[in-house]
């Protein structure tokens, strides 16, 4: 799909605008992202413009609406923060950090764009307690969608982590981070019951994932792709992968980056694109594959766990 002409000029618009105004109107961004159909491509333009300008003024309102499209993606459509005070101060942290990225005259590429630190990128949640698999009936759920996936003699392993997780989730909140606790448990369960290893595809740890993730790759053009290191400026190791904490914190950003794709717009989008890859996703909703069994598994495992959230630190109701 190409952008249409009609969506350029609706691009231009809120640039003049912006720039006539001097002052972003957030709601007018949001409305304009909301009509872009194709935002890969309406970023690649963004891009062009923001080489070809040097004007400082013009730069910033471009960073803006390169943060919107790009964090509106998963926001707006699901009518996140539309409109509030929370999601306009992360659209103008973002832009700020990717402005003084590349500076006042350098020149701007996509993998800057892929690689700024969105601040609380995820969807606001309230931190309830960190579920139990011992909750009564969630092992027993589990276990109709996947007969056997869980033991309930393994309760105590599937727990076991619980306070080396929440400390490490609890330490990226207090940078700004806004993880989903129960989320990120759920995931480790699912992936490998609380027991990493390397599988006969050789995805490892808790997170079950390889070392190009983490530190990026070429492909056969040999563009370089950025990892989750690159993109959030953190230094995880494979090694990190065995360990509760560290795990969790790598999936958490892992989270973010899926988010960041145009093809993730839902909380089970979420958990395919984790569980068969983003792309694969992509070609699933635009009907070039058909969704595996393993992944509608996947999801209905995370609806059955989930359903006891609430639950879950009150195990004898």
């Amino acid at each position: 799909m190409v952008i249409t002409r009609y969506e350029d000029y609706l691009l231009e618009q809120l640039l003049n605008e912006s720039m006539m105004n001097e002052k972003i109107n957030m709601d007018k961004v949001n409305d304009v992202v909301k009509k872009i159909g194709d935002k890969k491509e309406a970023i690649i333009k963004l891009i062009k413009k923001f080489n070809q300008s040097k004007n400082l003024s013009t730069r910033k309102y471009l960073t803006y609406i390169l943060v919107a499209l790009v964090l509106g993606n998963f926001v707006i459509k699901n009518n996140r923060w539309a409109g509030s005070h929370q999601y306009h101060a992360s659209i103008e942290k973002a832009a700020s950090e990717l402005i003084s990225t590349v500076g006042e005259d350098g020149v701007l590429t996509s993998d800057d764009v892929d690689a700024i630190s969105y601040v609380n990128e995820m969807p606001p949640k309230e931190v309830l307690p960190i579920i139990s698999m011992a909750t009564p009936g969630l092992i027993e759920d589990v276990n109709k969608v996947k007969p056997g996936r869980l033991d309930s003699s393994k309760i105590a392993q599937y727990d076991r982590y619980d306070k080396e997780i929440i400390k490490a989730l609890d330490e990226l909140r207090s940078k700004g981070e806004n993880p989903d606790y129960n989320l990120i448990k759920i995931i480790m369960v699912i992936e490998t019951g609380m027991n990493p290893r390397r599988n006969t595809l050789g995805y490892e740890g808790f997170p079950q994932t390889k070392q190009h993730i983490l530190n990026g790759w070429k492909d056969k053009d040999g563009k370089y792709h950025p990892g989750i290191n690159q993109k959030n400026h953190t230094n995880f190791t494979m090694a990190d992968m065995y360990n509760p904490g560290k795990s969790a914190q790598f999936i958490y950003y892992y989270l973010k980056s899926l988010i960041r794709s145009e093809n993730v717009e839902t909380i089970p989008d979420i958990l395919i694109a984790y569980n068969w890859g983003v792309g694969n996703l992509g070609k699933y909703k635009r009907g070039q594959k058909k969704l595996p069994g393993q992944s509608k598994d996947y999801v209905s495992m995370y609806n059955a766990m989930a359903s006891h959230i609430e639950d879950s630190n009150n195990p004898e109701t």
